[in-house]
């Protein structure tokens, strides 16, 4: 049931039906909150994967970037060989 916001004046009578209403207002919410929560942990698990991820790219980054440094050292070796010929 929605919530039916309602403007409380004084001398109004306090009814089973008006606090129902507040009740369900605030249980609604409380579900909507509980629904954002279990949203909120999902994306802050996708963001740990990500960052998991990039770690990993990193990684491979590095790895590639000292076999490069190593082919260009062996490269200059056999350049600095062929030109001492």
């Amino acid at each position: 049931m929605a919530y039916n916001k309602k403007t409380w004046l004084d001398n109004d009578l306090i009814t089973d039906t008006a606090l129902n209403n507040i009740e369900n207002g605030i249980d609604n919410l409380d579900n909507k909150v509980g629904l954002m929560n279990e949203d909120i942990n999902a994306v802050h698990n996708n963001i740990n994967t990500i960052n998991r991820n990039l770690d990993s790219i990193n990684n491979n980054i590095s790895v590639i970037n000292n076999n490069m440094n190593t082919t260009n050292n062996k490269i200059n070796t056999i350049n600095n060989n062929i030109g001492s010929i």
